[in-house]
């Protein structure tokens, strides 16, 4: 279910949050951009906070588990470790989303061996030369920028490549369990191009930035202040912690592309297909229907409202459950 701290209501003022509020709000703001391209946003305060306690219950479920396979009871005394192990035994029984996570945390490696690769350490076998996910993404982009004066690709077509070649060194690289999250992937990898592929390069360079918004990067012990770990009494690996991160972001762009989509519904009057239109953003695809190309509108719309947030978070908890 949606947490319970998701309303409409109006957000606090910017000079009563701490620090670290005002930061991760402001992380926020990049994901809900890099989710529906929208730079308007005035659902940051709301969405950080919603995102706070879901990865508090992330945390927490994670750690009952621990303590499960340890064979003990939670104690108030001693602390427990989640680790990624943990976390994909939470993610069990979501298939999409278990296989998204090792997706990142294979690419969290290579981007390892290019920063290495990049300082002459090593010699990967892979070097990947357009971004899939901002981690990878960043790597590349801190190679490029020793390598090449410029940093930004001449012509568009190198920086998004497409096609069944590309495709399948994809699926090569991330050993998918089963045909229907092979083919779920390429699904998600050609929306994506084909969305970024409308963006003029300066629109893209925005958007390129943004997708580096990170809760972790650079990071990791605010995070881990932010969400409360200390107070839960709860220890995370570093490798847990930025899974939890980029699940965190994952959300948040979830909910926000789903407020667009059932506004997109809402002023139609129709709900042709909007269940699984949802359970595509909650698998990482931009649905071929989404009604917002704000990279070639002529029109911008209105940024995406508190209420809408909640109404999303609502219609989301019902397709998956």
């Amino acid at each position: 279910d949606a947490p319970a701290s998701a309303s409409a209501s109006a957000p606090p003022p910017a000079a009563t949050l701490n620090p670290l509020d005002l930061l991760f709000r402001n992380e926020v703001k990049k994901m809900v951009f890099v989710g529906t391209e929208q730079q308007e946003v005035i659902i940051g305060w709301l969405l950080a906070q919603v995102v706070r306690e879901q990865c508090v219950q992330w945390v927490e479920n994670a750690s009952a588990i621990a303590w499960k396979e340890k064979g003990g009871a939670p104690s108030s005394t001693k602390r427990i470790t989640v680790q990624v192990s943990h976390l994909e035994t939470l993610l069990h029984s979501d298939p999409v989303r278990r296989q998204r996570v090792r997706r990142f945390l294979r690419w969290r490696e290579l981007c390892a061996s290019v920063r290495k690769f990049a300082k002459g350490e090593v010699d990967p076998e892979v070097v990947p030369e357009y971004d899939i996910v901002d981690e990878a993404d960043e790597a590349v982009s801190e190679y490029q920028r020793e390598n090449d004066a410029d940093g930004v690709p001449s012509h568009k077509e190198e920086r998004f490549p497409i096609g069944d070649e590309e495709v399948n060194l994809e699926a090569d690289v991330l050993d998918f369990e089963t045909d229907a999250e092979e083919e779920a992937e390429i699904k998600r990898l050609r929306m994506e191009d084909s969305r970024t592929r409308e963006m003029n390069i300066d629109f893209y360079l925005l958007y390129s930035k943004a997708r580096r918004g990170s809760f972790t990067r650079g990071k990791r012990d605010k995070f881990r202040e932010w969400i409360g770990l200390k107070k839960l009494g709860v220890n995370v690996g570093d490798e847990a912690l930025d899974v939890i991160g980029f699940l965190a972001k994952e959300f948040i762009v979830a909910v926000s592309r789903v407020a667009l989509l059932l506004r997109h519904y809402s002023l139609r009057r129709v709900e042709d297909n909007v269940d699984q239109n949802i359970r595509d953003i909650l698998a990482g695809c931009v649905p071929r229907s989404f009604p917002v190309r704000l990279a070639s509108a002529a029109v911008k719309p209105k940024a995406i409202q508190p209420s809408e947030v909640v109404e999303a978070l609502r219609r989301m908890a019902a397709v998956e459950h």
